[in-house]
């Protein structure tokens, strides 16, 4: 599929809105996993779990009573882990009994771990998966189709991220603490963006 100019306007608009949002979850993610602040900080901050789940639109995905277990064991299962799986993830949630219904939840495993991987890992949900036609939920398989869509569109999505550029950088200054990969970052936040914009 060969993204029009269209919705790869409509995506970057979407990108510039969120962009300091995420970057603001994804430093205090950073900064509870390094345990610079604890599990009730975290949890109620302004910028903390709760409200992180509550915009990402998976809270409905927790059982209300296991929110702050979702967060503690979200946290074990990156320090344990050297190399994460989202699937694997989801499949621990379930049988921790986490998630509501006990279903395997991706779309709240991928949510999860991109606070801690923004770089590499690519959100999985309903208007994404719509997007490039992905009729499973299994992450990998998501994965290889955004992979196949990056490369098919790569020219339009470098074209539209250099015109903002300069907005994305000013933003990104207040988080060099983050040691992050900016570059490969607003790709990927990006394309999200432009999925999201044709799933819907």
């Amino acid at each position: 599929m060969v993204i029009t100019n269209l919705q790869a306007i409509q995506g970057l608009g979407n990108l510039i809105t969120w962009y300091q949002s995420d970057l603001n979850y994804i430093s205090l993610f950073k900064k509870y996993k390094n345990s610079d602040i604890g599990d009730k900080e975290y949890l109620d901050n302004n910028k903390g779990f709760q409200k992180f789940i509550n915009e990402y639109k998976v809270a409905r995905n927790v059982k209300k009573a296991r929110v702050s277990d979702c967060m503690k064991f979200t946290k074990e299962y990156i320090l344990k882990n050297t190399s994460f799986s989202i699937d694997n993830l989801a499949i621990a949630l379930k049988e921790k009994e986490i998630t509501q219904d006990g279903k395997i939840m991706t779309s709240l495993a991928s949510k999860l771990l991109f606070l801690n991987n923004p770089v590499n890992v690519i959100i999985i949900d309903t208007l994404n998966r719509r997007a490039v036609n992905e009729k499973t939920n299994n992450y990998n398989n998501f994965k290889q189709k955004v992979k196949k869509f990056q490369q098919k569109n790569i020219n339009i999505i470098q074209k539209y991220l250099t015109t903002a550029d300069v907005l994305l950088k000013e933003i990104e200054n207040n988080y060099q603490d983050l040691e992050i990969d900016f570059e490969q970052y607003r790709k990927m936040r990006y394309t999200d963006k432009i999925l999201w914009t044709i799933g819907r």
